[in-house]
């Protein structure tokens, strides 16, 4: 508290005789000692006190006087130095999950999260992959013992995967966009072409991705074709 003298009632010179409180105040920036006439209940229980708008400026500069004591008190009251001004961020919990420190890991995480689930394509294009196509990728890849390569061209068409080993393609679909009605007839078209050049292709919905035993049903269902028909060598 930096206030030199307590609130003081000077007259207004008025003709009803009303009175005027001040406080001389210490600027805890430069020093300066200045009056204070307005706000006088408010500015007294302020901690620190500016006597202009610079010196303010200055202290909530980082490293600032002002700075340091903001720090200090959102450290000991949410455990995070960090000064939230958003409303809906209120809790210990969620100041710290929005401090500089946490949003730079979360932009970490979603940097890495975009060069896993997008494949870059030809010309410069890119795909994004859901999760749900992903993990069933993966998990059809182990249970087969092999690898796939992703986003292979066929005709004109980008194949969710294909496997050299067992000389087959899979196309996983989302059930929202596939059951359009172009989306239908681009993939009834996918499959006449695949019939006609003697190719297997699979098709796996994200619905039917779902059932724990579709990864197992599906890479039987490719064994079963490898059977019927050998891989190219």
């Amino acid at each position: 508290m930096t206030i030199i003298e307590e609130a003081k009632r000077i007259p207004t010179g008025s003709a009803n005789g009303k009175m005027k409180t001040y406080l001389v105040l210490m600027c805890d920036q430069c020093g300066t000692t200045f009056e204070q006439m307005n706000n006088v209940k408010l500015i007294r229980h302020r901690p620190r006190h500016y006597c202009t708008s610079e010196c303010h400026r200055v202290a909530m500069k980082r490293g600032g006087i002002a700075d340091v004591s903001r720090k200090s008190t959102c450290k000991e009251k949410y455990g995070s130095e960090y000064y939230i001004t958003r409303f809906d961020v209120a809790s210990r919990s969620g100041k710290k999950g929005n401090s500089p420190i946490a949003r730079k890991k979360a932009n970490v995480t979603k940097k890495k999260n975009m060069e896993n689930y997008c494949i870059r394509l030809k010309r410069g294009l890119s795909l994004h992959r859901s999760k749900a196509e992903i993990d069933f990728l993966s998990s059809l890849a182990i249970a087969l013992g092999t690898e796939f390569h992703y986003q292979d061209y066929q005709n004109g068409w980008w194949i969710d995967a294909y496997s050299p080993q067992y000389d087959c393609w899979i196309q996983f679909d989302g059930v929202y966009w596939h059951s359009k009605p172009e989306l239908k007839e681009r993939d009834r078209l996918q499959d006449e072409w695949f019939k006609s050049s003697k190719k297997t292709l699979f098709r796996v919905t994200d619905i039917e991705a779902r059932d724990p035993e579709c990864v197992h049903r599906v890479a039987m269902m490719i064994k079963n074709s490898l059977t019927c028909q050998p891989p190219k060598e």
